[in-house]
């Protein structure tokens, strides 16, 4: 068996768990393919996966040095007993922890009934609500929405899935005028952004109704009467719900409110473990190629398409493409390398100045992501760089860029947010756009001159910096280089070492789970 392959991951705190959970089951009597087994399942959700698949592997032992064990894989999984409280084993050859298991199960159901169920009537004014599209596919999209009880919407920045929501909305409102369409993301940051897109898409079209209210799945999941008595339910951003939460979403719904799950599937999945648009995306087109339950957008209506051959090349993994992309437009993209903190701080400055010469606000215009968040070229390194470096005057009053880490729903105020810190009347407060909240009112925050990239998840700005690590590390992919440069509208530059760069377009983030195996074995949708 491949040793690399199944050696605890890097973080200390990953492998103690999967350990700790071994060694239990290990003091309760368990044989040694039992515990084995017990860390192969733990483990694997550690790693952001949803049971492990052992087919390929199933020759081969499985070697733990932390419990001093080596014990065949095909043993580890016949150690597993159907009634086990804590494990599982189902499509053969899946290890799964029975919380995971159970999740899998109850959200590959509930998914294929809503793909089995026949077609909602659309009428002729809701119809003609969504005819208002700016594509033939967009408007079959929005069309399709309306007559599914489930509808998976994808594309990538720019492509028109704001649009889109705004126009399914509409036609539900037409379709049940007497019930509530509900917008809703994974994180607060997120249904912000949402609501931003939605306002300025108002404004474009102008339209005299107020745009529509947002708020998180979590939030969402606390009005269950709202909930039931809605048309539908659109999620944005749905890369970054996972299973667990979807699971807890689909068991509030009643099969008369429709569900649309919209996002990009080529972005970072979730933290937790799960990629569930990404499974999705791929059951579907596996299910039935002509499916009406899922469309991707792929026409892009940004008048400025430069960055979009570099995204294209990192979604893909392209290396030549990648290069060429560079090569191609160098006043908006740019790799400089960096193999050390002082090369990397002196890039850092020379874009710090670029920035201001441009007149560059920090994150509104110019936003420093990493993809760590511990060392030099992670974000605490960064922060502390930038910190002393950006001008922003001297003083007590002096504006202090903050990332917000908790939420405080009823301020407005999300974790993941960011703003300053300033003076006004008088009074030192966080501001974010025209809202402002005094610091004593604030959940906890930390310095924002420099973010992650999941962090940065569900936001947008002018321009990016990202700093990959000064040598190849577990967490660069090219979901997360897609990511960072899918932030920017204008310019994207990436510092680091050219073998981190590398390492991220060779390496596709593979997250396993049987949720794809159980709805693409199911029979088509309508």
């Amino acid at each position: 068996m491949d040793t690399e392959r199944w050696r605890p991951p890097a973080s200390p705190e990953f492998a103690t768990v999967a350990l700790r959970f071994a060694a239990m089951l290990r003091a309760q009597g368990a044989n040694d393919a039992l515990v084995a087994a017990a860390w192969l399942a733990a483990d694997a959700e550690q790693r952001g996966d949803i049971g492990i698949d052992l087919s390929d592997v199933i020759e081969d032992d499985v070697r733990i040095d932390g419990l001093a064990l080596l014990v065949p894989v095909a043993a580890c999984l016949d150690a597993v007993p159907p009634d086990h409280p804590l494990l599982a084993r189902d499509l053969s050859t899946r290890l799964y922890l029975r919380r995971q298991w159970a999740q899998e199960i109850r959200v590959a159901t509930a998914l294929d009934a809503r793909l089995q169920a026949p077609p909602r009537f659309v009428s002729g004014s809701a119809a003609q609500t969504v005819a208002d599209a700016s594509t033939q596919v967009q408007e079959r999209a929005a069309a399709d929405a309306l007559r599914a009880s489930l509808f998976v919407l994808g594309g990538g920045p720019g492509t028109g899935k704001t649009r889109s929501i705004a126009l399914i909305r509409d036609g539900f409102l037409k379709l049940a005028p007497n019930r509530p369409v509900l917008l809703a993301a994974p994180t607060g940051k997120a249904a912000q952004r949402l609501r931003e897109s939605l306002e300025a898409h108002h404004v474009a079209m102008g339209s005299v109704t107020e745009a529509p209210r947002t708020g998180t799945v979590h939030r969402l999941l606390k009005d269950r009467d709202v909930l039931t008595d809605a048309a539908a339910v659109i999620i944005d951003e749905a890369s970054m719900l996972d299973l667990g939460l979807l699971d807890r979403l689909l068991a509030a719904l009643t099969p008369e409110t429709a569900l649309v799950l919209v996002g990009d599937p080529a972005q970072l999945a979730s933290v937790e473990a799960g990629r569930v648009l990404g499974d999705l995306f791929e059951a579907l087109s596996l299910r039935d190629p002509d499916s009406r339950n899922h469309c991707l957008l792929r026409h892009n209506f940004r008048a400025d398409r430069a960055l979009f051959p570099l995204a294209e090349a990192a979604r893909a993994g392209d290396h030549d493409a990648f290069a060429a992309a560079l090569d191609e437009a160098p006043d908006h993209v740019a790799f400089y390398p960096c193999h050390n903190p002082a090369e990397l701080h002196d890039h850092l400055s020379r874009q710090v100045d670029a920035a201001r010469a441009d007149g560059k606000t920090l994150n509104a215009g110019v936003a420093f992501l990493c993809a760590h968040r511990a060392g030099s070229f992670g974000v605490t390194g960064v922060n502390a760089f930038l910190e002393a470096y950006w001008p922003h005057g001297a003083g007590p009053n002096r504006p202090v860029p903050i990332l917000l880490e908790a939420s405080v729903p009823e301020l407005d105020l999300w974790n993941g947010d960011l703003g300053e810190l300033i003076v006004q009347d008088g009074i030192r407060g966080f501001r974010r756009g025209t809202l402002f909240v005094p610091e004593a009112l604030l959940p906890r925050f930390a310095p924002g001159y420099a973010l992650t990239v999941h962090r940065a998840q569900g936001s947008e700005f002018a321009s990016i910096v990202l700093v990959l690590p000064d040598r190849a590390s577990a967490v660069l992919s090219r979901e997360l280089l897609y990511t960072a440069i899918t932030r920017a509208r204008q310019r994207v530059v990436i510092l680091g070492a050219p073998a981190s760069l590398e390492t991220a377009l060779a390496r596709p983030l593979a997250r396993s789970s049987g949720l794809g195996q159980r709805l693409g074995s199911s029979g088509p949708s309508w």
